[in-house]
């Protein structure tokens, strides 16, 4: 072969800061006559080799080698990733024919920080931010980037205006380029709407005082094409005027296709990929020299849009016009709808390919990336944007009916803004009919009803297996959240793989979930004849049946997949069993606001009390009491007599009931017999499941506490040691029981003069570690750890340890005034009690917990020499002798006390 006279098309950042990795690509073109093309073969391949002397680190991204085509362009850029050392100051390229011979050898020039320019502009107008990147660097200029946020620090800025940026302060020496005049209209501005490209940068350059004349400017053949050159060849749908969001994935579609070319864009119907298409055509038609919109739901479709395409460049064979019409070299064709690839010529390289589809498949040959759903935020946005003038909290509502789903958030806002139907009607209809209500809307531009959306890929899959369809009929029946695979023991993977392919569910493999939209679950049940859920009270019903203790962390993440598909009500009893299972353990963690939404949409339903009812009942007491809705409280007694009388006296639930109401009466500060009451209740469940038994323990750690708060501290202690013991062999030492355990012991031995602090503190990490910052017990285990530190005169350690939990409970609140008076801040802890004994008087009224915060902020005051602490701790004194009795060793002390709250 002969040499071939070729041009290198570089782009690389001038400017670098050093250590940050930066993108170089480097691509050829042909500069000779195509018509001395050399030999006989089609293409062939030049290495690339880039070079930084040792000051640059450059690593490959992929093949480094540009292969040239007889039509006069590549198939795309070879590409480096390099990081400069700050001893950087310029990288040398050279290029490789393919005898071995070097072709050319370019320098390419870098400083390390410094820049002259900066460029302030937002994400949709990057194709003009680009080009103003490189006409600059080209006559000399650095430059530095800056996407939204502040200007770069440079001494002169370009500022781009558009719709989607229009800054409301600029400096007096920024230059204004308005790329959207349509939108923006500032006298100031240079308007390069109309301009050529030799126009603009005749002008953006003379702002910089560049000196050349009128005419006179020699433009370079920059790496970045001029967006004001519309596209020789245009044929896009019209532009979304609704779309909002979808930025990161816009700009991961720009960084893939320069990377890979060709990238699919894939996900569920409705979910956005047409209108995220049609929008990178539009944000970067000025990056393309031909755009080209090809509908590819049929082969012949496809065959007709690339006919057109050849006849609008005057050229003959569609595929000779794809692979390499020599005037234009930088493309963008878009398969829409494509979920056979075998029709399509996804010819790469410069010329990038977009495909949208809903089979997955496409991921075995090609890059992809998967639209998911918009967030929450985003839905809420887009609706009250774009179409409705409603309160955020109908337009949340309105969202999560939806799905988040973009294709019918589009189309009932548009439906409800046009025939004025209250969205809470809309809301109505849409959740007790779904199937109905998304087959009375359209989006814009869709050929028919959001219910039909989905359509073609169910006709598909009961094509190609029945298998597959009877699975995703199961899976509608669930809750539109992650199904774990274990709930289908016969699932065949192929039927899965299947129902992923077609994008119609969510397949996780790491977790071993499958999980379908719930508009996509509406529309399939809506065509089944059967009502399967009986087949899914099944399946749940297997799934419990593993013996997870669900008080212990380890159970925890499988029950939540698995709790997601209970219903609010059933009639059956093993199904009610697996509800107040839940109730019981969203307590159990701290959710108690859950637990009670739950519950009460139970006993929404109204039917004959049974003990399961009851049961259900008494669970909300208890979370109620939880939530310090002590006011709420009073039925309990009730509630224990009719379980007396339906399930008998040594019952589970009846006992359970007894305990809570000897915890409501502590909460409520009645304290006469609680040591009594707490003792004959242990008793009870002792002689009839046995002193190992759970619940037993529970009962003797209520017994132990009460004779703590009674100032009985050996005997509360001695407990403790004996339900610790016995839990440690029972649940381990990291069950939460056992933790607690633990921490009453301490309790104890702290009141008793004990050091436990040491002790304390692996218990409070595992806390930490099992259950989180914001479990209850967490909270318990770090004020009672602080306490403990205090008392050892490690006040300071105390302080920084109770600081962080000071917001989230008021015994944090009383244990962090504790720690600032320890500390010598007696004035803070004054200030610190004076809020929380209001706030405890605003809660409880009169109160024994109201009297120990009255006692604590008497001894602040006395610390301050305030004159009132003298009434305060006469006041405390008095109600404390009345509450706990004269031999409390709380009635003859001076000392700061523990706040006795209790839930």
């Amino acid at each position: 072969m002969t040499d071939l006279l070729l041009e290198p098309v570089v782009s690389w950042p001038r400017i670098m800061d050093a250590g940050r990795p930066y993108r170089v690509s480097v691509d050829l073109r042909v500069a000779g006559p195509l018509g001395d093309w050399p030999g006989e073969a089609e293409e062939y391949a030049f290495t690339c080799v880039l070079d930084g002397g040792g000051a640059f680190e450059v690593t490959a991204v992929s093949d480094a080698s540009v292969v040239v085509h007889r039509f006069g362009g590549s198939y795309g850029p070879a590409e480096f990733t390099v990081v400069p050392s700050p001893a950087a100051a310029g990288l040398w390229l050279t290029i490789v024919s393919p005898r071995g011979l070097v072709s050319r050898v370019i320098e390419l020039p870098v400083a390390i920080g410094g820049a002259d320019v900066g460029i302030r502009y937002a994400a949709p107008d990057r194709s003009w931010a680009e080009w103003v990147a490189t006409m600059l660097e080209s006559f000399g200029y650095r430059v530095a980037m800056r996407e939204e946020g502040p200007a770069p620090e440079t001494p002169r800025t370009v500022v781009l205006l558009s719709r989607h940026h229009q800054p409301e302060r600029t400096e007096k020496d920024d230059i204004l380029l308005a790329v959207d005049t349509a939108h923006v209209r500032r006298p100031s501005a240079i308007d390069v709407t109309g301009m050529t490209e030799k126009q603009a940068a005749e002008a953006l350059l003379g702002r910089l005082g560049h000196t050349a004349g009128p005419g006179e400017l020699l433009l370079p053949d920059t790496a970045a094409r001029y967006p004001g050159n519309l596209p020789v060849a245009w044929n896009m749908p019209l532009r979304n005027a609704a779309f909002t969001g979808r930025d990161e994935v816009l700009a991961r579609l720009r960084e893939e296709l320069d990377r890979e070319s060709v990238v699919g864009l894939l996900g569920m119907g409705g979910v956005g990929k047409t209108q995220v298409a049609i929008e990178y055509a539009y944000r970067h038609r000025g990056d393309y020299d031909v755009v080209w919109w090809v509908p590819a739901e049929r082969p012949e479709s496809v065959s007709a849009s690339l006919e057109e395409l050849t006849e609008r460049l005057h050229g003959g064979d569609a595929a000779d016009v794809l692979r390499g019409w020599a005037p234009y070299r930088r493309w963008l064709v878009i398969y829409d709808g494509a979920d056979d690839p075998a029709p399509l010529d996804l010819v790469g390289g410069s010329r990038h390919v977009i495909v949208t589809s809903r089979d997955t498949a496409w991921g075995r040959e090609h890059h992809t990336l998967t639209l998911d759903v918009f967030t929450p935020g985003e839905s809420v946005g887009y609706l009250r944007t774009n179409f409705l003038r409603i309160p955020e909290g109908e337009a949340s509502e309105l969202a999560y009916e939806l799905g988040d789903l973009p294709l019918a958030l589009e189309a009932a806002g548009g439906w409800i803004a046009q025939t004025a139907v209250p969205v809470e009607n809309f809301l109505e209809h849409l959740r007790t009919r779904t199937a109905e209500a998304l087959d009375l809307i359209v989006p814009p531009d869709y050929p028919t009803t959001v219910a039909k959306a989905w359509d073609l890929s169910l006709a598909l899959l009961r094509e190609r297996s029945p298998a597959a369809m009877r699975l995703l009929r199961l899976t509608a029946f669930f809750a539109p959240a992650p199904i774990p695979m274990s709930f289908f023991d016969s699932a065949d993977p192929a039927a899965v793989a299947e129902i992923e392919r077609l994008s119609l569910a969510k397949v996780d493999r790491e977790n071993e979930t499958i999980q379908v939209h719930r508009l996509v679950q509406a529309v399939v049940r809506s065509q089944e004849a059967d009502d399967l859920r009986h087949e899914v009270d099944a399946i749940l019903l297997r799934a419990r049946d593993d013996g997870d203790d669900l008080e212990s962390p380890d159970a925890w993440p499988r029950y939540e997949l698995f709790r997601r598909h209970l219903p609010n009500f059933h009639d059956d009893w093993a199904m009610r069993e697996l509800l107040l299972e839940r109730v019981e353990y969203l307590h159990a963690r701290g959710r108690n606001d859950d637990a009670l939404r739950y519950g009460e949409a139970w006993l929404a339903h109204e039917e004959p009390e049974d003990v399961q009812r009851l049961r259900l009942t008494d669970d909300l007491i208890t979370v109620r009491r939880a939530l310090g809705r002590y006011g709420e409280l009073d039925e309990r007694r009730s509630v224990l007599d009719r379980l007396r009388d339906s399930a008998g006296g040594t019952h589970v639930c009846t006992l359970t009931a007894a305990g809570g109401l000897i915890a409501d009466q502590r909460a409520r500060g009645r304290y006469d017999e609680l040591v009594e009451q707490s003792s004959q209740l242990h008793q009870q469940w002792a002689e009839t499941f046995g002193e190992n038994h759970p619940r037993t323990l529970t009962a003797a750690e209520q017994y132990a506490a009460n004779l703590r708060l009674m100032g009985v501290y050996a005997a509360a202690r001695d407990v403790d040691a004996r339900t610790l013991e016995r839990r440690r062999k029972l649940l381990g030492p990291g069950h939460p029981h056992t933790l607690r355990s633990m921490v009453q012991l301490c309790d104890d031995r702290r009141d008793l003069g004990e050091a436990c602090a040491d002790t304390l503190l692996p218990v409070f990490h595992d806390y930490m570690e099992r259950l989180g910052a914001t479990h209850p017990g967490t909270l318990m285990a770090a004020v009672s750890l602080s306490a403990s530190l205090r008392a050892e005169d490690r006040a300071a350690e105390a302080l920084e340890r109770i600081w962080r939990f000071h917001h989230t409970g008021l015994n944090a609140v009383a244990e962090h005034a504790a720690c600032l008076h320890a500390t010598g801040q007696a004035e803070a802890a004054v200030g610190q009690a004076r809020i929380l004994l209001q706030e405890l008087t605003n809660w409880l009224g009169i109160h024994p917990v109201v009297t120990v915060a009255r006692h604590n902020l008497a001894v602040y005051l006395k610390a301050t020499g305030a004159r009132e602490a003298a009434s305060h701790a006469a006041q405390a004194a008095d109600a404390l002798a009345h509450y706990f009795g004269r031999p409390h060793p709380w009635t003859r002390t001076t000392k700061v006390l523990q706040l006795p709250l209790f839930a």
